[in-house]
């Protein structure tokens, strides 16, 4: 039987850590989360993981976590200290996966958006153009007919308002529609998950020069649609970040989204999560499950020393990430003169995003049907902290 100790867990592969009360659990400690005495956030999530552990033998084994904490708990009063650290590493690493799981699909969400807002914004500078010739292209969110034009191409696109303050500032609020079960419910995962308070942190490099061949160049220089393709790039390489740790550590189930990810289920109340990852698995047909966009191909004409470097032209240095109070980070183990050599200069940086309740007022029909809308906020170094309404509190919410 093993007295009341306290260790500090080691992050597993020596990169990837959670910073919660799962670092601070001893034996008793342990006892009193499996008693449901100390509830820990998105427990029930984690015990729907499966993880491959690899133990102190070097032996890689497979584990459904809610079977071993089971087992665990109908011998925990004459368990081993072996055992008590193995069911405790076991824990933080279905903490880890369901971490990692969260992050990869959020953000996957957010480059989605950001893609097709991009695309959009495109689109509405140049009707604008035509109408407004003298169109200043630095300042296109102060312009009524660009906006006008802006809110007519984005109808109903897409599930999350914009507040950047991000190389310049400008706020979006979309008009949201409600028309098919598909965008209800990504709507309504999108609405639970302003009750996590989700948050990333992301410490990045971008290689200008490599970025370039990938934008046609009337594109590349206009200053709205540099910034929307350089956050899509970098929150592109941060799924690459996240997904590579689902890949390795938490149990295959396959490549589609719905195995991929079905494991959070567990942690929404009133989102049919399958129904969400069915849609994504539709809309990328039978053959092609794709979490991670290719934006690596470079433009006719690039020449060939820069066309060889078949990647982004960013690189994701680490980052951090925050749902339901709990945070986990993951670091590169990648370098990024091995990717891109040491020929190009690359701009060192940081932003912070979060999810919030959009603080535009929506139409009555959508309070009726008790779905907030969701705002992604994104923050430049200069603005890393200046975030509005960072929570909010609806009593008549169940807690999560």
């Amino acid at each position: 039987m093993i007295s009341h100790f306290s260790v500090i867990l080691l992050c597993l592969s020596g990169a990837y850590c959670i910073l919660s009360k799962i670092e601070r659990l001893d034996l008793e400690g342990l006892k009193r989360v499996l008693t449901g005495e100390t509830p820990i956030e998105e427990w029930a999530t984690a015990m729907s993981e499966s993880v491959t552990y690899k133990g102190p033998d070097g032996v890689e084994s497979t584990f459904i976590v809610r079977n071993a904490v089971r087992d665990f708990k109908q011998n925990v009063d004459n368990s081993s200290e072996a055992e008590f650290l193995k069911i405790r590493d076991i824990i933080k690493l279905a903490y880890q996966c369901t971490l990692s799981k969260y992050a990869s699909f959020t953000t996957f969400l957010i480059v989605q958006e950001l893609l097709e807002f991009k695309r959009y914004t495109w689109g509405a500078i140049q009707k604008a153009k035509l109408q407004d010739p003298h169109l200043d292209t630095d300042a296109v969110f102060k312009n009524e007919i660009f906006k006008k034009w802006q809110l007519f191409l984005n109808f109903g696109r897409y599930y999350l308002d914009l507040d950047f303050k991000f190389n310049g500032s400008f706020q979006f609020f979309n008009h949201h529609i409600f028309n098919e079960p598909a965008k209800q419910n990504i709507h309504l995962f999108w609405d639970e998950i302003i009750q996590k308070m989700i948050g990333l942190k992301i410490k990045y490099k971008v290689y200008s020069e490599v970025m370039s061949t990938k934008f046609w160049k009337d594109e590349f220089y206009l200053p709205i649609n540099y910034t929307l393709k350089k956050l899509i790039c970098v929150l592109n390489e941060a799924v690459r970040l996240f997904d590579n740790f689902i890949v390795n550590k938490c149990a295959p189930e396959g490549d589609s989204f719905l195995n991929k990810f079905k494991s959070l289920t567990r942690g929404f109340v009133h989102v049919p999560i399958p129904a969400v990852l069915k849609h994504f698995d539709t809309l990328q047909g039978e053959d092609r499950k794709v979490l991670i966009s290719d934006i690596t191909k470079s433009i006719p004409e690039t020449p060939s020393a820069l066309a060889a470097i078949e990647e982004s032209g960013c690189f994701v240095e680490d980052a951090e990430f925050e749902i339901s109070g709990i945070t986990t980070v993951l670091s590169n183990d990648r370098s990024p003169a091995d990717i891109y050599g040491t020929n190009f200069n690359a701009h060192t940086s940081v932003f912070k995003t979060k999810v919030t309740q959009t603080i535009h007022s929506q139409p009555l029909p959508y309070e009726n049907r008790n779905i907030q809308i969701a705002m992604l906020q994104i923050r430049d170094e200069d603005n890393l902290n200046d975030f509005v309404r960072e929570y909010r509190t609806d009593p008549s919410r169940p807690t999560r």
